[in-house]
């Protein structure tokens, strides 16, 4: 698995070995579908450690860089961080364990690959984000 740094200026990169480090397990799917035009769509992560509260959902559209869009300092609180739109984005967190991210209003330019990410604590030198290895989401055209 990966382990980046995320309180620094740019992501640090660690590779790590089961027999190693301890880290988090992050679970989402690799791939979710829309049409253009739905209403929404969801996107879903779980993890297996509850002393991780942190959870966040970044974005990466075209291999270009990760823009922050949900924080989650633990169960029943996730916000969408700005400039990201709360109308566009909402996300829910039921239990520490487990985080979703929607999507409304469905449109091609939603495609990129969202990442679910998880940590000890919020920004803490010491602590590192441990990251999923991504949700493609793919937009497909309108049923004519």
């Amino acid at each position: 698995f990966l382990r980046f740094s995320f309180c620094s200026a740019s992501l640090s990169l660690f590779f790590c070995f089961p027999d190693f480090c301890h880290g988090v397990e992050i679970q989402q799917p690799s791939s979710v579908f829309g049409r253009d035009g739905d209403p929404s769509v969801t996107l879903t992560c779980k993890q297996d450690d509850s002393q991780f509260f942190y959870m966040f959902w970044y974005r990466q559209q075209g291999g270009g860089r990760m823009e922050l869009l949900v924080y989650s300092p633990g169960a029943l609180s996730a916000n969408v961080e700005a400039p990201f739109n709360g109308s566009k984005y909402s996300a829910s967190r039921p239990t520490v364990l487990a985080s979703s991210l929607q999507v409304q209003a469905v449109e091609a330019a939603d495609a990129a690959v969202y990442f679910c990410a998880s940590s000890r604590a919020q920004c803490v030198r010491n602590y590192q984000a441990y990251f999923g290895e991504g949700t493609r989401l793919t937009v497909l055209g309108e049923i004519r």
